[in-house]
This record gives C-alpha cells, structure tokens and sequence, in this order.
C-alpha cells in the first residue's frame, strides 16, 4: 500500500507488483486454504498428546474452573485470577468455554492451539498481501513462520494457548488498521483498538504495538516520508488510541508482576546483566531462526554477570542491523518493517525485564519470528527473481519440508511428561528443573532410587527450587534415610518459611522419631499458616495425644 507518489528505488527491492485487479480472489483464498489445511495436518499428532506437569495443572487439568465450563462466576473469577502476576481473562473464558462444549480430554484443548496457529498463519499471509500486494513471497513468509519449529511450543502446549490467542488478535487488529488507513472510517480505528484490547486480555505480548504500526507507515505503507508536518502530527497522535490501552493494561500486568515478584528486582539483576541478556537474546533468536536445534521446554537462567564480551558484541549487532534498517526504509521497507517487527515484538521478552528463573524461550518467538518471517522471505523473492517460478517454488517448498520435518520430530517430544523432561535432559544435563520433574515422576511411579538420582542431580547443579528439597524430603522418608529427609525439609523451609506441606512433613517426621517438641512446634506453625485445614488440626491432635499433652488450638 505505497501512498507516496515517489519513492528511490533499490536494486534490492522486487519488481513493481500486480495490482489488484489481477490477482485473482479465487486463487488467494486457494493458497489460505492451502496454508490452513498444511498446518492442521502438520500439528495432527498433538491430538494424541497429554496434559504436560508444567503449567497445565493449572491451566486445565487441575483447575475446577476451566473444567466446570464457562459461567458467570468462573467468568468473574477469571477476572480477579492474577497468580504470578499473570492476567489473562480472555484466555481463561477460551479454555472454559472448551471445558463447557468437549470437557476435560487433553486432545481438545491441543486441538484448539493448533486451529489458532492456522488461523494466525492465514491471518499472517493476508497482512502481508495487504501491505505488500505480492502474494507468493506473502505466503512463502507465512508458511515458514507457521512451520518452523520454534512454533511447536506454543502449538503443542496448552499452556501456550495464550500466545496463539493474543497473536490471533492482534493479527486481526491490525488488517483492521491496515482497513483503517485505507478508507479513513472511524469505525475500523476503533475496531482495531478493540481487538488490541482482546490480546491484551489474552497476554500482554505486545506493549509496543504503537510503535510497530508507526514503523509500517514509514515501511511498506509509506504514509510518513510524503506527508506534510501536520499529517506526520496526525499520525502520531493517532496511535495514542492504541497507547491508552498498552500502558494502562499493560502497566497492569507488570504492577502484579511486580507485587508477586516475578520480575527480578535490580538487586538481583543489574541492568548490566539486563542489557547484556537483550543482545543476547535478540541474537539467539536470529541464530534459531536459521537453525532451530537443542531446543528444550525450559532453559535455565545463568546470570551473565554484567558486561561480557559476548553480550557487548551482539548489543553491537543488534544496534547495526537496526540502523541499516533504518536506513533501507524507503528503498528496502520490507527489511525496515520485519527487523522493526522482530525487535518490537520481543523487546517484552528480551531480558530486560526478567521473569522468574527462565533465560530464554521456545514460545518467546512466536510473534517476533513473523518478522524475521517477512524478511527472509522477501529476501529470497529478491535473490531468486531470476530463477524461473518452478525452480523457485521447488526450493521454497523444499526448505519448508525440512522445517516441517524438524517441527514433526520436535512434536515428539512434547508427548508425556516423559518425553518431555527426558528431552530437556539431553539438551542439557544440569537442566534443573526438568531433574526435578524427572525425579518426582520417578517417585510417582514408585522408582524410589532413580528418583533420589535426578533430584541430588538437580541439587548439584545449584537448584534453589522449593519444590525439590520437599519432593526429595519425601523420597528420602520413603527410602527410610531420615537424616537427608529432615535436611531436605529444613532446606524447604529456609528457601520458604511459608511453605507449609514442608513444615507439615518435618513435624510428622520429628513425631516418628519421637522429638514432640519439634514436632508440635512445626504442625502448630503450619496450622496457624493455613488455618482452613481441617486435616493439619487433626493431625495436631493426633502427635499431641501421642506425646501425652491436651489437644487444643495452636
């Protein structure tokens, strides 16, 4: 949508394109269906997949409110929940109204993530073809984006139903922009902010999302460089229509992060650290994008204590690719907008403002990769233009077989739980969490000795999680080793004073030793920590008789 009557020309750009007239309707709705169909087939297996014991718990498979259905109280409920400083209403009605119409089968909630990512990958290739008038390269970008395997995270995980549905809206927010400044309608501005609200509410990806819609018109729909100052004002002005609800709901999300301490405080994390990890990341995410292997559900984060070389080098990178961007704004606007896209949309997730005990993730690129998506596919258009058309679908379409192939086997490994952390293992060996997910499926399953394995690994390779020492606790009373047990608890408790099932563990293993004061002293804490619980008043009762004192409240 070029509204300048003269722009420079580089030989870097593509021919002049159809117009409109001349593509055919018939045959864009041909390749959306194509694209839609290839991946439903592509992400089919996930169908077979299970609930995973990371985060779907919580989401679906343990949560009554998701199971029960949609309903006005768990509507309102989804309102209020923001464990972990996460608020995401739209997601949960989304996940409920699956609950209400096909209940609690985990082949449901994965089929519904991969009906969105083809829905995305279709909205993708029509933002493309409405920015660029091109349809090929628009729908080369959208298949590599919709078929690489970065993606399957997102995809295969229910958990991840949050990025598929706030990328849907957002994509379908923007076509309505891209309407807007076509026809100048009220109504298509307002439409657009609406559906931005929705992805907000769906998670709060994209808080710059202004800045990206200012980056295209100075791009591809080169609505800035022929405009006088009064509408280069207007055009500023106008995305505050947009800003209102970036800042204000996601002010939101980051106030209850911040209250519920998931973000790193700069005591923890200098931003020397900070910015060392967003060149970091940026580069790593361009270096996945070209070769997307050793990819794990969870990356440990390893602080990188302030200023590395490494660190300094890709902030150098970065800041180059993005001033030659700048630069190709007129003459290359797909380069401008993509790299302008990518960087946008992963600044939130860049390291900056670092989240809970994770480095890097799968699920991150979902949105920035469109970016990289609209680059490397225009740069192939570019780069091939003198290859004849068969000779370039057979290579594009070949590429995308090895990237599909790639996210089939990397599907694979988001099965079972099983799959899943036995995964994380190989890419990474000191991986503590998935160890602590090993070995606590391993007592699940009675394993006892292959459970203590992986949860003195996990300890050795310096994991402060709760969740080990007390499941470790348990596993060493199991094995009848009371002494590493009551270190286990003891280590529970001084990373959480509060966490009581630790405290509960160690009074009833003080009990069986026969030490009542200890014992008494940790059940009458966890009682007054959580005095709802009917079973640790009776359990009191019970060690209090046993050690001959009178029952009564703590």
């Amino acid at each position: 949508m070029n509204l300048s009557p003269e722009r420079p020309v580089s030989a870097l750009e593509l021919p002049e394109r159809p117009s409109r007239a001349r593509t055919s309707r018939r045959a864009l709705v041909g390749a959306a269906l194509l694209l839609w169909g290839g991946v439903l087939w592509l992400y089919a297996p996930a169908r077979r997949f299970d609930y995973v014991d990371f985060d779907d718990g919580v989401y679906v498979s343990g949560n009554a409110h998701v199971l029960t259905g949609l309903s006005i109280s768990n509507a309102l409920w989804a309102v209020t929940w923001n464990e972990g400083g996460n608020w995401h209403p739209v997601t949960w009605w989304s996940l409920m109204l699956d609950g209400t119409l096909f209940g609690a089968r985990p082949a449901v909630f994965h089929m519904v993530n991969v009906v969105f990512h083809g829905l995305n990958a279709v909205l993708f290739f029509g933002v493309l073809v409405v920015l660029t008038g091109r349809w090929w390269p628009a729908l080369a970008a959208a298949a590599l984006f919709a078929v690489h395997p970065l993606r399957v995270e997102s995809v295969a995980w229910i958990t991840e139903r949050k990025d598929v549905l706030a990328s849907f809206f957002l994509l379908v927010s923007l076509l309505a922009y891209l309407r807007y400044v076509r026809r100048r309608r009220a109504r298509w501005l307002g439409s657009s902010v609406a559906l931005y609200i929705l992805s907000l509410m769906s998670k709060a990806v994209a808080p710059a999302y202004p800045l990206l819609l200012l980056a295209l018109d100075f791009g591809p729909l080169d609505r800035w460089a022929s405009a006088p100052w009064k509408a280069r004002l207007r055009m500023v002005v106008e995305k505050m229509a947009w800003w209102i609800p970036a800042a204000g709901l996601g002010g939101l999300v980051a106030f209850l992060q911040w209250r519920a301490g998931t973000v790193a405080s700069l005591a923890d994390t200098p931003w020397s650290s900070r910015f060392t990890l967003l060149g970091l990341s940026a580069c790593r995410y361009v270096l996945q994008f070209f070769w997307p292997v050793n990819l794990s559900f969870f990356y440990p984060y390893r602080d990188p204590g302030g200023w590395t070389l490494p660190g300094v080098l890709a902030l150098l990178g970065v800041a180059g690719v993005t001033f030659a961007a700048w630069r190709s704004r007129r003459t290359m606007p797909w380069f401008f907008s993509g790299w302008a896209w990518y960087l946008l949309t992963l600044l939130p997730v860049s390291g900056l403002l670092r989240l809970g005990g994770v480095a890097f993730a799968d699920h991150y690129t979902y949105l920035p990769h469109m970016g990289l998506s609209f680059i490397l596919a225009w740069l192939f258009a570019v780069a091939t233009r003198r290859i004849p058309a068969a000779g370039r679908v057979m290579l594009a379409a070949g590429i995308l077989l090895v990237l599909a192939s790639g996210s089939r086997r990397q599907m694979q490994f988001w099965q079972n739980n099983e799959t899943l952390f036995q995964r994380a293992v190989q890419v990474d060996p000191a991986n503590d969490l998935a160890l602590t997910n090993l070995g606590a499926l391993r007592a699940q399953q009675g394993r006892i000795a292959e459970a203590l394995e992986f949860f003195e690994r996990a300890m050795a390779a310096g994991s402060r999680d709760v969740l080990l020492y007390f499941n470790a606790g348990n596993a060493y009373m199991t094995a009848g080793d009371e002494p590493r047990a009551e270190k286990a608890f003891t280590t529970a408790l001084a990373l959480d004073p509060l966490f009581v099932p630790a405290g509960r563990n160690l009074g009833l293993l003080y009990a069986r030793q026969g030490r009542w004061e200890e014992a008494l002293y940790c059940l009458q804490t966890a009682c007054r920590l959580n005095p709802e619980d009917a079973g640790l008043f009776r359990l009191l009762e019970t060690v209090q008789q046993a050690a001959g004192q009178p029952s009564g409240a703590p």
